[in-house]
């Protein structure tokens, strides 16, 4: 794992029921799951996944030297769905900020590399 994506504005908490064995149980849950795994030659993939049942966007500050990358290092950033690429890739030099949108329970992969 890496340090996770630092997320600029507050992520909301959603509250929802569960049942197990006919037995209701409250179940509190941020509404944007996040994650980051780094592999040894840097390439990272920075995973999202929205829980709420609404279309969400956030924006994701991106800093290359929490994850060892030099300060002004040129980045390419290409979103993934479970059919592969999905649009463009883009390129970023240094700090940057990402916006990721997602539909209600999407999940997107963002795949961050040097060229």
């Amino acid at each position: 794992m890496a340090p996770p994506p630092v997320i600029t504005e507050p992520v909301r908490e959603i509250r929802n029921e569960w049942t197990w064995r006919g037995n209701p149980y409250p179940v509190r849950s941020p509404e944007l799951w996040s994650s980051a795994w780094q592999k040894p030659d840097g390439e990272l993939a920075l995973l999202f996944v929205n829980v709420h049942d609404e279309s969400r966007r956030w924006t994701v500050r991106f800093d290359p030297t929490a994850y060892g990358l030099p300060a002004d290092a040129g980045l390419t950033v290409q979103r993934l769905g479970p059919q592969g690429p999905v649009g463009a890739a883009n390129q970023f030099r240094g700090t940057f900020e990402l916006t990721v949108e997602l539909e209600a329970v999407e999940a997107a992969v963002f795949l961050v590399s040097a060229p």
